[in-house]
């Protein structure tokens, strides 16, 4: 995935505006973006790609955190919960600061008081894909039912609560 120089750029601008990072030298010691996600997801991989840019930029070493879990609860609260000096920010996705509001009855930070938003990094699109066999027309096609091979039979499709992580198959 190849980082928008100018998007790197636009970031590292824009973080000696933070208010708590004004009074100093910024920045004076290395910089930590929190993944709430899996080494290796997309997430992950863009974060890495950003921090290479930033580093080159800043002359100050930033390092990638991985913090997974809870549908990125885990690293988003870590997040939540830092010092706000501008230091340690976080790879947000609309998972951690729009759907889990929405999915979770209560979350350990609350995603339009505790992040500021600083620039947006990716967009992306997630496309429908089927099996080359099954050869639906339509999406409401995919969604009418699908063969249980166990028993073969029809069965309809299930719609669960969750991240598009946890999404039951």
């Amino acid at each position: 995935m190849k980082i928008n120089r100018r998007a790197a750029l636009a970031g590292a601008v824009a973080l000696p505006f933070i208010p708590a990072a004004r009074a100093q030298d910024f920045p004076s010691k290395p910089i930590k973006i929190v993944v709430p996600f899996a080494p290796g997801s997309a997430t992950d991989i863009t974060a890495r790609g950003l921090a290479a840019k930033l580093q080159e930029i800043l002359k100050q070493p930033v390092i990638v955190d991985d913090k997974p879990g809870a549908s990125g609860q885990l690293g988003a609260s870590a997040v939540a919960t830092a010092p706000a000096d501008g230091y340690t920010l976080m790879m947000g996705t609309n998972t951690t600061n729009a759907a889990n509001g929405a999915l979770f009855n209560k979350l350990s930070y609350d995603p339009e008081k505790d992040f500021a938003p600083i620039m947006r990094c990716v967009t992306g699109s997630h496309p429908i894909l089927a099996n080359p066999m099954h050869r639906p027309s339509t999406v409401k096609s995919c969604s009418t039912g699908v063969t249980n091979s166990r028993h073969g039979r029809s069965v309809p499709a299930k719609t669960r609560r969750g991240s598009p992580r946890a999404v039951d198959r």
